[in-house]
């Protein structure tokens, strides 16, 4: 599996993250982003592997569309709320902070 990093960018525009959505099987490294809108984040779900490290919080919304990926960082989030929480438990592999952790873990299957 190749990585792409592109780490330094602060932001991205719609078709950029669109254009990012039709690599398959890549890990894609978005670390600088500091936010994202809904509609980037529902071409962004469509990333195998997603480090979106540096953004400090999502909306329920982004948390729906980027809970279909499966592999996802987000280890930035500094809070999520408990429909957050419940999406982000549909993550395959979720890197998260370990306070966010405990609240997605109440939604994990046994």
């Amino acid at each position: 599996m190749k990585t792409i990093r592109l780490d330094g960018l602060t932001s991205i525009n719609d078709r950029q993250a669109e254009i990012l959505s039709n690599i398959s099987g890549e890990t894609v490294g978005l670390s600088g982003l500091t936010s994202i809108t809904d509609g980037q984040a529902e071409s962004l779900s469509k990333v195998y592997s997603l480090n979106l490290d540096g953004l400090t919080s999502i909306t329920d919304k982004q948390a729906e569309s980027l809970s279909k990926g499966d592999y996802l960082l987000l280890n930035g989030l500094t809070s999520i709320t408990d429909e957050q929480a419940e999406s982000l438990s549909k993550v395959m592999n979720l890197q998260i902070p370990p306070s966010c952790q405990k609240l997605v873990d109440k939604y994990k299957d046994p």
